[in-house]
């Protein structure tokens, strides 16, 4: 499994050798990629706050609540695609991407179940039960979270690109309340 610890630059240079070695076939993930993992989290670190927590989940970390408004700033910031699971028992937000002929399930808020804040490994294979997941299964509010945690890391672009796809939800319903 590659752990990225992002507050530690000796454990993110011996994370960068490990990706380097031959069992990883050039990288699990990309050097540009887990750079921009990286930056991401710590960017969305100072905006995580009660507000932004899905209701329900203990708050035992900054990131606890946050996974499935993490995994659409992800979305948004990067591309990819989602996926969930159910660790100790709640529901789990977590990020796809396809690098070359893998793919990679990338995790950011994983130290709210004691885990490195970010996780990566080959699809299905960082948490049992693994299945893929898509937009539409986003609901409003988890976007709206994901939005303010956006505008707080100060990321205009992705906060643009989640009300957008906010706007474009609710106009359906504007054109037939119209009619």
């Amino acid at each position: 499994m590659l752990l990225i610890e992002v507050d530690s630059s000796v454990k993110w240079r011996r994370t960068i050798n490990m990706l380097s070695h031959k069992n990883f076939r050039s990288s699990v993930l990309s050097l540009p990629l887990q750079w921009r993992l990286g930056r991401l989290r710590r960017a969305l670190q100072d905006a995580f706050s009660e507000d932004t927590a899905a209701a329900g989940f203990p708050r035992t970390t900054p990131s606890a609540g946050h996974c499935a408004a993490v995994s659409a700033v992800t979305h948004f910031y990067l591309g990819g695609g989602f996926a969930s699971a159910y660790v100790d028992g709640q529901s789990h937000w977590f990020n796809r991407f396809r690098i070359g002929p893998i793919s990679i399930d990338a995790d950011l808020t994983g130290d709210q179940f004691g885990r490195p804040e970010i996780q990566a490994e080959e699809a299905g294979r960082l948490y049992p039960g693994t299945r893929p997941r898509s937009p539409e299964e986003l609901n409003d509010e988890t976007l709206v979270r994901a939005a303010t945690l956006a505008r707080r890391a100060r990321l205009e672009h992705v906060y643009r690109r989640i009300q957008s796809e906010l706007d474009a939800r609710r106009a359906p319903m504007s054109v037939q309340s119209a009619g």
